[in-house]
């Protein structure tokens, strides 16, 4: 494992910008996701969406196109600081059992928004896309499912989102959110604290009961079960009040709120 002190000042700069770059962008993502669900919830317009659907939203806006290769690059930036915490470990983390799951998660992270951002790239490219993003996993769920073990190897994934979602959960509660968020005053720093622990807690909500869909399309071998964001909201609208999905879809849009003030505050040691 490399560590951080051994990179040099220009090189520990330059993984700062990934990362701030990264939580700004993930953040701008997520406040438009939680955004329109609750204006959907609400009876004010919007549209349930999942981050490739938000892509479609920005690049339907003026200067879309521009717009989207912006969030492409942060998204990119974010793919790197995750895998920057997978194999440099930059926090210092000791090479314990629980830090060595903790990398593992951090990779797959960021293989998943690196498949995001290339996904954003494209579309930026091409102006559009002809598939969405949610046609896009059910495809691939579809193929894994046809392989040998295809529905342990869900399954796998179905615990791994669900295990994300309850670490959310806890990290919310424990206002473990607040590590390397600095120099804000006592007031603002409260209210930071407490947009970000809803913001965990509401995305903990999302990522389980995605999890949970997910885990049903391994069950019954169906790939049109499964869902990321989008399909988890879906789930959730027409399984109880559309003002309680509405209540965790304000709490996702903090998290994006949170990530960006996090994008400015971050620092690495």
């Amino acid at each position: 494992m490399i560590s951080i002190n051994s990179l040099s000042t220009n090189k520990k700069e330059s993984l700062e910008k990934f990362a701030k770059s990264g939580y700004f962008m993930k953040g701008v993502v997520y406040l438009l996701i939680g955004v329109l669900a609750t204006m959907t919830a609400f009876g004010l317009g919007g549209q349930v969406s999942g981050k490739t659907g938000i892509f479609q939203f920005i690049l339907q806006q003026p200067f879309g196109r521009i717009l989207l290769g912006i969030v492409a690059v942060g998204l990119f930036g974010y793919t790197a600081w995750r895998w920057t915490q997978a194999f440099i470990n930059p926090e210092n983390d000791q090479n314990d059992t629980q830090n060595k799951f903790r990398r593992i998660g951090f990779f797959i992270s960021g293989l998943s928004y690196g498949t995001f951002a290339t996904f954003a790239a494209k579309m930026a490219i091409k102006g559009g896309s002809s598939s969405s993003g949610g046609g896009g996993r059910t495809t691939a769920i579809a193929k894994i499912l046809e392989v040998p073990a295809g529905e342990v190897i869900i399954g796998i994934l179905a615990l791994f989102i669900i295990g994300k979602g309850v670490y959310d959960i806890w990290k919310g509660f424990s206002n473990k959110h607040m590590k390397k968020v600095s120099d804000l005053g006592f007031k603002t720093k409260e209210a930071v604290r407490k947009a970000g622990q809803v913001g965990y807690i509401s995305r903990g909500i999302v990522l389980l009961v995605a999890g949970y869909i997910t885990a049903r399309a391994a069950i019954e071998s169906n790939a049109s079960k499964a869902g990321g964001t989008e399909g988890a909201f879906e789930f959730m609208f027409s399984s109880t009040s559309a003002w309680l999905v509405g209540l965790v879809a304000l709490g996702l849009a903090l998290y994006g709120l949170f990530m960006m003030i996090k994008a400015k505050e971050f620092y690495i040691q």
